[in-house]
């Protein structure tokens, strides 16, 4: 199963930690382990390439054989970041939505 942890630190999202696999086909044919990782991968090529100049205030980490992905906002002061953070989230949640089985999305605030 596929676990997404978000972090919330003043009532906005402040880290995403994805984590496993999800084990609804073999490798290399999982389309739900293919959907969060294009998700996830997109998304972070979004930020380095908009968010080049503010690269202090985020951090990102992805290993996909792992199944392990990080993304974490060090400035919530950061409009574009809470933004993209958003994004992130209704675009995960929208596979969790579909395949519950496989994909859970925790809060801890």
């Amino acid at each position: 199963m596929i676990k997404i942890n978000l972090f919330y630190q003043q009532n906005k999202i402040q880290t995403f930690e994805i984590k496993g696999h999800s084990n609804f086909m073999f490798i290399n044919h999982d389309i739900i382990c293919a959907a969060v990782t294009g998700i996830f991968q997109g998304m972070l090529n979004a930020i380095t390439i908009v968010m080049a100049k503010s690269s202090e205030d985020f951090f990102l980490q992805l290993d996909a054989k792992k199944g392990y992905g990080l993304f974490r906002i060090d400035n919530l002061d950061n409009q574009e970041l809470n933004l993209i953070a958003k994004i992130l989230y209704y675009q995960l949640k929208t596979v969790a939505v579909q395949y519950p089985k496989f994909v859970i999305i925790k809060k801890i605030i």
